[in-house]
């Protein structure tokens, strides 16, 4: 099981994003950190997971699908989700309602 640094972006207001997708033939076991880099400013994120790669996961995206939604970070604060298990085949789309969020997935992966 290597470690592996999965995936990091900075958001755009109401703009989903590919945060990662699992390699092929491999199942991901992951932690998410999202950081508002706001100083004053509380804002929201959305996380989904959605079967999909990288063309195709946003528009995969349903209600159903949210690990997070509308989840409140503070001003220059931290929000972090650990164990995310991530399957073969499977991506994480996230998503926050303010510029300045920076995301990074990390973790470990396993053969399938």
């Amino acid at each position: 099981m290597p470690a592996d640094k999965f995936g990091a972006v900075e958001l755009t207001a109401g703009i989903d994003r590919v945060l990662m997708v699992s390699r092929t033939g491999y199942d991901s076991t992951a932690n998410i950190r999202f950081i508002n880099q706001n100083s004053g400013n509380r804002v929201h994120v959305w996380m989904y997971l959605v079967a999909g790669d990288l063309t195709t996961a946003i528009g995969a995206v349903t209600p159903a699908d949210a690990l997070e939604v509308e989840a409140p970070i503070g001003p220059s604060d931290i929000l972090e989700d650990t164990g995310i298990v991530v399957p073969n085949g499977h991506a994480l789309v996230i998503r926050s309602d303010s510029d300045n969020v920076s995301a990074i997935a990390y973790g470990f992966e396993e053969k399938c």
